[in-house]
């Protein structure tokens, strides 16, 4: 039974990919705008940045509440990227729609495709566990975000094949999965509480290093993949 339902999930992820794939040899100009939001970052994970900042600095009553929230909704990102990769080098490996020749998929630029399994979606993990944790902060901002992340982060990598549906599917649900996990986790306010006690004693050091935690969310953590594999390389070649 299992077997069946994974290859039902299988069909339906390549009928889904191919019916989508029909309407970029139709929409060139289209297909412009939607290559491009693949990496603007302006557009796919600054926005959360710049909610994250204005409301830890928006003066009110809840400004600690909240701060705290904020702080457990970075954690839980930076949480999100390490069970990201962990699952995509656990888990059986799965080419990425774009490399399956049988679906014969039609793609107006170079994807540069990255070497790791499609499953699951990093960015959907990352981009719904930022949303779901927002949601704590204010619904309607919530609600925002999970239109964010679904529009402008996960479709248009559906769009141009480069994830599944079902890569998509599961990565949300593992993010608002994190979130919703994080928002019960008995020691969270010890981990926040000791972090607003260093904003207040050594404030330079706790905002250079937020701004390098907020870059790194902003690029999705680009930067320090790129570092880590590059030292591994170095590793790697000094112990042959």
């Amino acid at each position: 039974m299992q077997a069946a339902l994974f290859s039902g999930i299988v069909v339906l992820d390549d009928r889904i990919v191919a019916w989508l794939s029909q309407f970029v040899s139709r929409w060139p100009l289209f297909n412009l705008f939607v290559a491009w939001l693949i990496d603007a970052r302006i557009v796919k994970f600054i926005p959360f940045v710049l909610v994250i900042c204005w409301f830890w600095f928006e003066k009110t009553a809840l400004q600690e509440l909240r701060r705290r929230t904020l702080l457990e909704a970075v954690l839980t990102s930076l949480a999100a990227v390490f069970v990201a990769r962990f699952l995509a080098l656990t888990l059986p490996f799965r080419d990425r729609p774009v490399a399956n020749l049988d679906l014969h998929l039609v793609i107006p630029f170079e994807a540069g495709l990255r070497t790791w399994s499609s499953f699951p979606s990093d960015h959907a993990i990352v981009a719904f566990a930022l949303a779901a944790s927002l949601a704590r902060v204010s619904p309607l901002v919530g609600i925002w975000a999970l239109l964010h992340a679904l529009v402008f982060i996960s479709l248009p990598r559906l769009y141009f094949g480069l994830h599944y549906p079902s890569d998509v599917i599961v990565g949300a649900l593992i993010g608002i999965t994190l979130a919703a996990a994080t928002s019960q986790l008995r020691g969270r306010q010890v981990v926040t509480g000791a972090l607003l006690k260093l904003e207040s004693r050594y404030p330079a050091a706790f905002y250079a290093a937020a701004f390098f935690v907020l870059f790194e969310i902003a690029e999705i953590f680009d930067s320090v993949r790129i570092f880590v594999v590059n030292v591994f390389r170095v590793l790697r070649q000094l112990m042959t």
